[in-house]
Order: C-alpha cells, then structure tokens, then sequence
C-alpha cells in the first residue's frame, strides 16, 4: 500500500510541475506581455488549474496520511531509544516503606 502510494506522488508531482510550466502568464512578467497560448484563450487555464489544485492537494493529503501511518505503527519515541547511565548521585531520594520524614542531615551545612 505505502510503494504504491509512493508512487502515485511520484508521478502526482511530475504532473502539479507540468501543470504549473503550462500555465499562461498572468501578468507582464520578466519579458513583456505574452499573447500565446498552448491551449486557446481560456480552455486550457481551467483545466490545467484544476490539474494542479487536484495534485497538490492530493500530495499534501497523502503526505500527512503516510506520516500519520509511520507515526501510529511505531509506537515508540526517539527519547525511549536513548540510554542514560544511571550513577548513585543521581538516583532519586526515596523514603523506606514506613518512613514519616525525611531523616535529618549529618553536619550542619555552613
């Protein structure tokens, strides 16, 4: 299922890059007005913006689908892979079962 849909982004992609190349210019741009057009006057824009709302779309929808899939079947945190060694310093102070207080430190610190 996930090569699958790998490859449908693939080949998504390739088309929403097409789409966008084939596009008319919208305004004067970087070489002046341009009055050609591949597909007509107006046939083709809403055909090609179509194509390229449906790929995007499609390639931010599966995008989440398939890290949201990773995500659920790991289960698991980069922080539970790590190891910390523990020293005696560290260790948390626990109180024996039975214990009311803390018992008072040796010394007096000055």
């Amino acid at each position: 299922m996930m090569a699958f849909l790998t490859v449908l982004q693939v080949l998504a992609a390739f088309v929403l890059v097409t789409a966008v190349l084939l596009q008319p210019a919208k305004g004067d741009g970087a070489f002046g007005p341009s009055s050609q057009s591949l597909t007509g006057n107006s046939g083709g824009t809403n055909f090609l913006f179509k194509a390229t709302m449906f790929c995007a779309a499609f390639l931010a929808l599966s995008s989440l689908y398939m890290t949201w899939t990773k995500i659920s079947e790991s289960k698991t945190s980069v922080i539970d892979q790590l190891s910390v060694p523990v020293t005696p310093d560290m260790a948390p102070a626990t109180l024996p079962i039975g214990a009311d207080s803390v018992p008072a430190q040796q010394g007096s610190p000055e």
